[in-house]
């Protein structure tokens, strides 16, 4: 059951720690991607009618992330940062679809955001975060969420895709 007593605060802890990865990956990022592309002279390789499905991809990506903060914050008194992460085994919302919503929903918008820049330098850094991002989660985030959450966390691995699908259960 979804506790809403005091979902605020634990909103602005999750936010505040979530701050410097999305100013690095939704501005920064595609500053310096975008000098890139001019000085590779790859700046219009993108075509321009694959803007409107970049901004639809932004729009969903930041839509599943920030409901997945919101589930980590409320559900799961927690943040998505690996100094403050969450007390309670999120499994609700697009949790039960993936074990790993909010990376999903971020790499969906970088790649989004990609095409609505048109940045193909931008598009290769995406490429990076996704490999970096996998390598992560298998060699660091399940065994610790295994040593923390136990039998509860193997089940929830038996009864949902990693990345994404339908509950197997």
């Amino acid at each position: 059951m979804l506790d809403m007593r005091q979902p605020t605060p634990a909103l602005a802890r999750g936010l505040a720690f979530a701050a410097p990865a999305l100013t690095a990956y939704l501005v920064l990022a595609p500053i310096a991607c975008g000098r890139l592309d001019i000085v590779f002279g790859v700046r219009d390789a993108i075509p321009g009618w694959l803007q409107p499905p970049g901004a639809l991809l932004v729009l969903a990506g930041m839509t599943v992330s920030l409901w997945t903060l919101f589930l980590f914050a409320v559900v799961g008194d927690g943040t998505p940062n690996p100094i403050a992460p969450p007390r309670n085994l999120v499994r609700n919302g697009p949790f039960r679809y993936s074990r790993n919503p909010m990376m999903m929903g971020g790499w969906t918008a970088g790649f989004g955001l990609g095409l609505l820049l048109g940045s193909p330098c931008y598009l290769a850094l995406c490429g990076v975060v996704v490999l970096g991002g996998a390598g992560y989660v298998l060699a660091f985030e399940e065994p610790s969420l295994l040593r923390r959450f136990g039998s509860a966390y193997s089940d929830y691995c038996l009864a949902t895709p990693r990345w994404f699908g339908c509950p197997h259960a």
